[in-house]
């Protein structure tokens, strides 16, 4: 039985999971902050690399759990597409293979995966 594709909701607008993919959304994370140099040693030498070390060190912690957040909306994002639990341990396992064989070529590619293993996931 053939369902239909989950959509999501972004702001007022209704968009499906390759809607996401083509709009960037799971790698809208923003930039990699930039860790502050030892170089300048008048800064260093001020103290002030310390403070700034520690707002990097914040910044990028921030960086890393939203990443890991829209990592985990893909996840749970692409199993509902298909119809499936995503905290299943088969849905988690198909997940990991597909990441495994398609993340270096994007997220595109890993849901293309993913969507070949499901039909071994199915009832």
């Amino acid at each position: 039985m053939q369902t239909a594709p989950a959509v999501f909701l972004l702001g007022e607008r209704i968009m499906d999971l390759y809607e996401r993919l083509r709009s960037g959304y799971y790698d809208d994370v923003g930039p990699m902050p930039a860790k502050p140099s030892k170089k300048d040693l008048a800064v260093f030498a001020s103290g002030k690399h310390e403070k700034a070390l520690k707002e990097y060190k914040d910044k990028f912690n921030q960086y890393k759990v939203r990443k890991a957040m829209l990592h985990e909306q893909f996840v749970n994002d692409l199993a509902v597409y298909h119809g499936l639990d995503a905290s299943h341990a088969k849905t988690r396992k198909a997940f990991d293979i597909a990441w495994e064989h398609g993340h270096a070529y994007g997220y595109h590619e890993v849901a293309s995966y993913f969507a070949e293993l499901v039909p071994l996931l199915e009832d």
